[in-house]
């Protein structure tokens, strides 16, 4: 049985982190990770601690939805922390575990880069998974098979 955690984000409290707020959103970069390899990089605490390696079934999965400015010179000019929201329900977590199978990934990720150009987190996640859905992504794990990789 997985026991959800507390998953709230809040940038102000993370070192690496920045708000670039006022840059402008000119298209979206949809981002992915291959689980496996996610899950053998994590130290063996923190993968049993999470969802998408205990029950490692998983391919690509969403890693983002990134809002992206044509005028960014560097990574901290891109919209990012527009917004310090509340964590997310977790029927709304839920709902998007098949695509982004970490409860706070999903809610970071809707704070670094929703927050900027979506007015709800159901429409930056619903957005999302239209696009995700849209792919047409071969069976990764059969073709590594295939090649004894």
């Amino acid at each position: 049985f997985y026991q959800f955690s507390n998953y709230d984000f809040d940038y102000k409290k993370r070192q690496h982190e920045w708000a670039t707020p006022n840059a402008k959103t000119d298209y979206y970069k949809l981002v992915l990770s291959w689980s496996p390899t996610f899950c053998k990089q994590l130290p063996s605490f923190n993968r049993n601690q999470t969802f998408q390696c205990q029950y490692d079934d998983f391919g690509l999965v969403v890693h983002g939805f990134w809002a992206q400015s044509r005028n960014a010179r560097t990574l901290k000019q891109h919209p990012r922390n527009c917004r310090n929201v509340e964590q997310l329900p977790l029927m709304t977590v839920k709902r998007h575990f098949c695509m982004m199978p970490d409860e706070s990934l999903i809610q970071a990720e809707w704070e670094k880069h929703g927050t900027c150009s979506f007015r709800s987190a159901d429409e930056y996640l619903n957005t999302i998974e239209k696009v995700f859905t849209g792919l047409t992504i071969p069976n990764l794990k059969q073709i590594l098979r295939d090649k004894n990789i």
